[in-house]
């Protein structure tokens, strides 16, 4: 988000923190308040110069959640995930309905703290309902963060809540392809590799070149003895994977997804398969 969207969205407000000042005061404040977001969007998320412009205009509206989301942010991006809380924490605090969810989403698929993210969701679904973050329900987030506490029961309940959801008021019959890969993933910790390789495909349907989905899916046809079909299983998400076809989310590009593939992982599990293979 560009900073100079928020000189829009606050300059007008700044009249409440000022109102025993004269309106000289007020203008001048105004002036310096404007002037330092200007200064801000001149540097690049991540500077130190850009978050010194900020915190001066947090000087004269400490009250701005926007702001505070904005301090935030570029920290969780470099991952200095206990600092950038402590910002994102007073947005939260200025804004609870507005930013609750964002930070449960931070809390998901950046800090990686499950069970403090899920408190944050339903507090979230408390004051919005059903409701999205970053292109995904809170649904779909609850259940990858029981996914990562291994409640895999309520994992598949949440996802599936999101399923449906997409498929009825979204325009998709068959669903979210993500959602489907991660039903899939479910299944599969369960032990239903029958079950975890109809939504691996149903997810290929939709995006045909998912080396996760492929992946995964080749770790169920080992686990029901069908080696030669895991093994080309596996190639081929090797092959996709090497193209770059993964999890395509926009903030994975800063961090990995829950089961996400990694070349490691990958490498390290075809040499394995085809030892066994043979």
């Amino acid at each position: 988000m560009k900073i100079i969207i928020i000189i829009v969205l606050l300059s007008s407000s700044l009249n409440v923190y000022s109102q025993d000042t004269t309106m000289q005061k007020k203008e001048t404040e105004k002036e310096k308040f404007i002037s330092y977001l200007e200064q801000a969007d001149k540097y690049p998320l991540s500077s130190l110069k850009r978050a010194a412009y900020i915190d001066s205009a947090l000087a004269i509206h400490p009250q701005s959640a926007v702001l505070w989301q904005q301090r935030a942010m570029p920290l969780f991006k470099q991952k200095k995930y206990e600092l950038g809380m402590t910002f994102l924490d007073s947005a939260v605090k200025y804004d609870e309905k507005g930013y609750i969810g964002y930070r449960a989403f931070i809390k998901c698929i950046f800090q990686k703290s499950y069970a403090a993210s899920i408190i944050d969701f339903e507090r979230a679904k408390q004051l919005i309902g059903f409701s999205f973050e970053m292109d995904h329900s809170y649904d779909f987030y609850l259940g990858l963060c029981y996914l990562q506490l291994n409640q895999f029961a309520k994992a598949e309940t949440f996802i599936n809540s999101s399923l449906k959801y997409s498929i009825e008021n979204l325009g998709s019959k068959q669903g979210n392809f993500l959602e489907l890969f991660y039903l899939g993933v479910i299944n599969s910790e369960m032990e239903n590799y029958i079950t975890a390789i109809d939504y691996f495909d149903k997810s290929l349907l939709i995006y045909s070149n998912f080396s996760d989905a492929l992946y995964y899916k080749a770790i169920c046809l080992e686990n029901l003895n069908k080696f030669s079909d895991a093994l080309s299983c596996l190639q081929e998400s090797n092959n996709y994977f090497l193209k770059g076809y993964t999890i395509n989310e926009g903030n994975s590009i800063y961090e990995t997804y829950p089961y996400q593939v990694t070349p490691k992982k990958l490498e390290g599990y075809l040499e394995r398969l085809k030892t066994i293979s043979k």
